[in-house]
């Protein structure tokens, strides 16, 4: 029997990374039904059942899953999965909420996979984002107490330490990262910040000036739902002063065109482009944008 139910569960996890919803939901429910108190089953069944849009099932699931407990491991894959869901649909304050709740700790002696590691990455943001670095931070000194030369981590340990206030600790540290990390703009959009925090004016504009020469151009998310391409030449950031700011959030800032790439994504994907693109590269043109919303004269 035990090995019939494994075998069943990874056929149920086999049909969901291939994209079967209905027939690894059908898997996940009948092995539900001989264990439904199995963390990691309620956890892969809410992740299945926020694919189909099944928020409100989803949500249930997650707590029966919280309140079996089992494998911390187990626990915090969906814990980050829950609260990335939330953070996507803009639901802060409960996930705020969770994120404040009581969580296990990492278990000791285990290494985390590099699935598992890459896991923890994005949870320990999701907390940083929503005020709980300490909690971020304690479980990725439990599990990986040697960051080395990991960029994610570093750049992570950095904007921790500037949610702290200890802004110059935290530069060294997204240096490091932003030289590991050439082709992500977050640890030079935390370095900006905290250089600007620190005074340091002529330093946070040059970082400021190597961000907006490395990424001029700033696509959007595709949808199924979205029409057509829309791109938006957008005016220079003066400054960097949120650590946390998305690459979005620096080309999109002022007038009418920053409304419509927030409350329009869904029916059009938005193309913003600075003036620090090279006049013989045109980034955009391969994304087929059919309208022009010249964000540079307001």
């Amino acid at each position: 029997m035990r090995r019939s139910s494994k075998t069943t569960r990874s056929t149920a996890i086999a049909l969901h990374r291939a994209g079967d919803l209905a027939a690894a939901r059908k898997q996940y429910r009948t092995l539900l039904a001989r264990r439904p108190n199995d963390p990691d089953l309620l956890g892969r069944l809410a992740h299945l059942a926020l694919q189909q849009n099944r928020e409100s099932e989803a949500a249930t699931l997650y707590r029966r899953a919280a309140a079996a407990r089992g494998d911390p491991r187990v626990h915090l894959r969906n814990l980050n999965r829950h609260l990335a869901a939330l953070i996507d649909r803009s639901r802060d304050g409960e996930a705020q909420e969770l994120a404040a709740a009581a969580m296990p700790d990492w278990p000791a002696d285990t290494p985390p996979t590099a699935v598992e590691r890459a896991m923890l990455l994005l949870l320990a943001r999701a907390l940083l984002k929503l005020g709980q670095p300490g909690k971020g931070a304690r479980l990725l000194e439990q599990a990986v107490p040697e960051p080395g030369d990991d960029a994610g981590l570093l750049g992570l340990a950095g904007r921790r330490r500037l949610a702290l206030g200890d802004t110059a600790a935290a530069v060294p540290l997204l240096e490091r990262a932003a030289v590991l990390a050439p082709d992500s703009p977050q640890p030079l959009i935390a370095l900006g910040a905290a250089l600007t925090r620190m005074g340091r004016r002529h330093e946070a504009s040059a970082i400021r000036d190597r961000l907006v020469r490395r990424f001029p151009l700033h696509a959007g998310r595709r949808r199924d739902s979205q029409m057509a391409p829309i791109l938006v030449p957008n005016p220079l950031p003066r400054k960097i002063e949120n650590p946390e700011a998305g690459l979005g959030s620096l080309h999109y800032r002022v007038n009418f065109p920053v409304q419509f790439a927030t409350d329009m994504t869904d029916r059009y994907r938005f193309l913003s482009l600075l003036e620090t693109v090279a006049e013989d590269q045109h980034p955009w043109q391969e994304e087929g944008a059919q309208l022009v919303l010249n964000n540079m004269v307001n």
